[in-house]
């Protein structure tokens, strides 16, 4: 059990899910086999993370759910706390932010207790990013700092990649891309250190956005191909749908409709099950491209699917759609 968990570890660190799966698995069937708890909970809690990744959302759920009511049948705290972790992160991808913030609460009292300071860093930043989405920055930094002053102080190194990616975000969403920058170069560089192709992929994805809001559209361009092809190495979906959202964004910049069109309907057939933020960033960039286009109808059809899915999942942005389209749909009216 022990030599294949290492194994599907060191498949994980290289993106190779795939693998990491199949040794995970295999694992799995011995640990069951002798009745081995403690290497049971931890494959579960492996798997369901590998799962996630791999877009497979009810069968991250699944692993996950069996892991926790093993770790709290044998009483094994350590094995709660990670599996509450898991649970929180998969439920920020499902966009569930209340149930999401139940978790990550609950995985950080535990954490806090046993003083994992790996384990605190994770909570604190997938709080930080629960906060994030719900419009709530100030709230959102005082996590970031808190995880990312722990996770130096203990050398975390992958946790250190993760709270500086979602500091960058918060000051995206303040337009302040200067400072976001810092962030994501800080980060590129630490990743590109330690070989983590996955944060490699999102520090160049998050740094094609600055390029591109601050409009260096060709460096853009370079940073979110190198993201796109480590993703595609990966087979990670749901960074790979985010990738595509920004390649839209940077052809609508650049007045390509056809190739954001393209871009937004590849989004909408690769996004993970149950991904509503996913599915309503694509809806919003094509209300965009039928906008440029003058198709009223096709504009206010895919702007309202966007308004309902980020309002069924209270995210800040929509607030912004909201008045985008009704600006819109005002100027098409006119122009009519």
């Amino acid at each position: 059990c022990g030599l294949l968990t290492q194994l599907g570890m060191v498949f994980q660190q290289q993106g190779n899910f795939r693998r990491s799966e199949t040794a995970y698995q295999e694992g799995l069937v011995l640990a069951r086999n002798v009745a081995d708890h403690d290497s049971i909970c931890i494959l579960l809690s492996n798997l369901g993370w590998v799962s996630q990744k791999r877009g497979k959302f009810a069968q991250s759920e699944s692993y996950l759910q069996e892991g926790l009511a093993l770790a709290h049948k044998i009483e094994d705290r350590e094995h709660v706390g990670g599996l509450l972790r898991r649970l929180g992160a998969l439920e920020i991808y499902r966009s569930n932010f209340i149930q999401a913030q139940t978790y990550l609460q609950e995985g950080l009292t535990v954490a806090r207790q046993l003083r994992n300071s790996e384990q605190i860093c994770a909570l604190l930043g997938n709080l930080g990013t629960v906060a994030a989405h719900r419009g709530k920055n100030t709230q959102a930094k005082r996590y970031y700092q808190e995880g990312l002053e722990l996770a130096r102080a203990y050398g975390h190194r992958e946790q250190i990649c993760g709270v500086l990616i979602n500091l960058g975000d918060v000051f995206v969403e303040e337009d302040n891309y200067v400072e976001a920058e810092i962030y994501y170069q800080e980060g590129l560089e630490l990743a590109r250190q330690i070989g983590h192709r996955e944060w490699i992929s999102i520090f160049l994805l998050n740094s094609g956005m600055t390029k591109r809001l601050h409009g260096h559209y060709n460096e853009a361009k370079r940073s979110l191909r190198e993201s796109l092809a480590l993703a595609n190495q990966i087979s990670q979906p749901h960074t790979i749908c985010q990738i595509l959202c920004e390649l839209g964004n940077l052809s609508l910049s650049e007045g390509s409709t056809g190739l954001a069109d393209e871009y937004f309907k590849r989004m909408l057939e690769m996004a993970p099950a149950g991904d509503q933020e996913l599915l309503a960033f694509a809806y919003y960039g094509l209300a965009r491209v039928c906008a440029l286009q003058e198709d009223k109808e096709n504009t206010k059809l895919y702007g309202i699917k966007s308004i309902m899915l980020f309002n069924a999942i209270g995210h800040q942005r929509v607030v912004e759609v909201r008045k985008w389209v009704k600006s819109t749909l005002q100027i098409l009216e006119v122009e009519g």
